[in-house]
């Protein structure tokens, strides 16, 4: 399926996440708590703002091809990035966090999202997670 953006560019990839459960600051689809214990024994920020509820979850399903998965991974953390932005001005911007889940997917398919992420972004708090993995790939925060 090939969609044309509002500015008209094609995404090819769309629909290679499939959305499982809309942001929220408590997910229902995935248990977190392995993944803010593991990560925040490196980021001192993420259970102040687990507390707080101002960490973001948004759980994706892989549902297309490896490539066609980084590159809507990449597309939804943009998203996620430029979301938090404004927000770091605010009432406890610095502890704010957005962090997309993706089942079904394997952690090598998260490399490239995650690297280009890193080196956009850089001290931006947006998440890269493949749900029910040790490893964990994190944009901004370790």
């Amino acid at each position: 399926m090939i969609t044309a953006h509002a500015a008209g560019a094609l995404r090819s990839t769309a629909g290679a996440l499939r959305l499982i459960e809309a942001r929220t600051t408590q997910p229902r689809t995935v248990d977190i708590a392995a993944y803010v214990q593991a990560v925040s024994a490196h980021c001192p920020y993420l259970a102040p703002s687990v507390e707080r509820k101002v960490t973001g979850w948004t759980v994706y399903e892989a549902a297309g091809d490896a490539g066609a998965v980084e590159a809507e991974v990449f597309h939804a953390a943009v998203q996620a990035a430029e979301w938090v932005r404004p927000l770091a001005s605010r009432r406890h911007g610095m502890l704010v966090c957005e962090n997309i889940v993706v089942l079904g997917a394997d952690a090598g398919t998260l490399v490239w999202p995650h690297w280009a992420l890193k080196n956009l972004y850089g001290p931006e708090p947006v998440n890269v997670i493949k749900a029910g993995s040790a490893v964990y790939r994190c944009a901004g925060i370790v």
